[in-house]
């Protein structure tokens, strides 16, 4: 089962998020902090909102490698831009970032082991952060 950490402070943000992330085979563990969800081994992505991803936040990101896509709504601090995989502007179209998780948990694990044939070489592709 793959399991997607949501980050926000906001409370009717998090719970109009929480409401629509009732996906098929996906846990989605609501609250906590950063540094939380990327010890989670079991974490594939994880949903930030601005506010919570600030500097402390940014040095977590950039000080380990950690294999997570990181989607964030909102940001504000320019050094996150480099750290995440995909960040959405507010006002967000929820479905919009509910086909982007889709897309993180179901078709990138298998992009990324898909490698592509150019000539007599193997390519390997790179989607988000790893």
């Amino acid at each position: 089962m793959a399991v997607i950490h949501l980050i926000v402070p906001d409370t009717a943000l998090r719970d109009g998020i929480s409401e629509q992330l009732r996906l098929p085979k996906v846990d989605a563990k609501i609250g906590g902090d950063l540094s939380e969800a990327l010890q989670d081994d079991s974490a594939r992505v994880i949903l930030i909102d601005g506010p919570a991803l600030d500097k402390r936040a940014c040095k977590l990101l950039a000080g380990i490698d950690h294999g997570k896509y990181i989607l964030a709504f909102g940001v504000t601090v320019a050094e996150a831009e480099d750290l995440i995989t995909e960040s959405f502007p507010k006002p967000m179209r929820l479905g919009h970032v509910l086909a982007r998780v889709t897309f993180y948990l179901e078709i990138a694990p298998r992009l990324r082991s898909t490698p592509i044939v150019f000539g007599p070489s193997d390519l390997n592709r790179r989607v988000g952060n790893s």
